[in-house]
């Protein structure tokens, strides 16, 4: 299957700098399928462009003002080719052989996403994410992190997860309701469930994520 790994950026020319060329050496393993590389610009005002330039095998693309998370990501997949799509932000860079677990899940075509494990450096520690959980109260869906030693999951993470683009485009992709960040990804795996659609977290697909050095860092 062909694969379009998409990175919306927002000031993060360092974090590009360090971790982008280890995104590209995983997709460049890639043998599956076609694959390409997308980092969508929210109009940054650091030197974001520039070091972009000195890639190879990249696709760049610039918003005409800053729009935030959800339309950054939209406008990336639209501009994609591949059947998959994998988000990653730019504070994080992907363990050796991460694409293969993920992308095992697509077999079955009522797949919609899988998230990776997230190796979250906070504050000296490494707290491992990606597994989500949640219960309605009241009218409000109120989630908490979930323990990794299971699959199932609420949602699936717009920062480190791969969807199915076809799925995508049928929900609508991300609510740009949630503008400037945060609840977009919750919102579009909770849509993707009640339309009988499957998601899981994957374990064996492991991200490294500066969480404190992104350009959401709250």
């Amino acid at each position: 299957m062909n694969i379009s790994v998409i990175i919306p950026n927002y000031n993060g020319a360092e974090l590009l700098e360090k971790n982008l060329p280890k995104v590209l050496a995983e997709v460049e393993n890639y043998k599956a399928g076609e694959r390409e590389v997308i980092v969508v610009d929210d109009f940054s005002t650091d030197e974001s462009l520039r070091i972009l330039k000195n890639f190879k095998n990249i696709k760049i693309f610039q918003n005409k003002k800053n729009l935030g998370f959800s339309s950054t990501v939209n406008a990336g997949v639209k501009k994609a080719t591949g059947d998959i799509i994998i988000l990653l932000n730019t504070d994080i860079y992907p363990e050796k052989n991460f694409l293969e677990p993920l992308l095992e899940h697509f077999k079955d075509e009522n797949f919609f996403a899988a998230g990776c494990m997230d190796k979250s450096l906070e504050k000296g520690n490494i707290v491992l994410r990606g597994r989500g959980l949640g219960e309605w109260r009241r009218g409000f869906l109120i989630h908490r992190r979930g323990e990794v030693n299971k699959t199932n999951t609420l949602w699936v993470s717009a920062g480190s997860g791969a969807f199915r683009k076809s799925i995508w485009d049928k929900l609508g992709g991300l609510n740009e309701l949630y503008n400037p960040f945060y609840w977009e990804d919750i919102d579009l795996s909770y849509r993707a469930l009640k339309s009988g659609y499957r998601i899981s977290f994957e374990p064996k697909s492991v991200v490294i994520h500066r969480h404190s050095e992104g350009a959401i860092n709250s």
